[in-house]
């Protein structure tokens, strides 16, 4: 899970801990380049914002892989991530 702690209080933090998340730190300046922002592909598989080192190493040591792509032309708009420009992605579903 990615996590920018300074966000969250310590107590939802203790709370993911003790039920086991794995919890991947999202250093502030990357924050800002939108590394919380990405959009999930399936397990295992997102794709991000290009920029942020920190979080794409950590991620890919935990077996994700990190599709980067430059979205930095939505910051002459707004402050938007892939995730905001996609809303939901829907995904086929098992008919079980």
């Amino acid at each position: 899970m990615l996590l920018a702690p300074h966000l969250v209080n310590y107590g939802f933090v203790r709370e993911l801990v003790k039920r086991d998340y794995t919890i991947i730190e999202v250093p502030v300046e990357e924050y800002w380049d939108l590394a919380l922002n990405g959009v999930t592909l399936s397990p295992g598989r997102i794709v991000m914002n290009a920029g942020s080192p920190t979080v794409v190493k950590a991620l890919e040591r935990h077996g994700v892989e990190v599709i980067q792509v430059d979205f930095s032309e939505s910051h002459r708009f707004a402050i938007a991530g892939l995730h905001c420009a996609t809303l939901e992605l829907v995904r086929d579903q098992d008919p079980d």
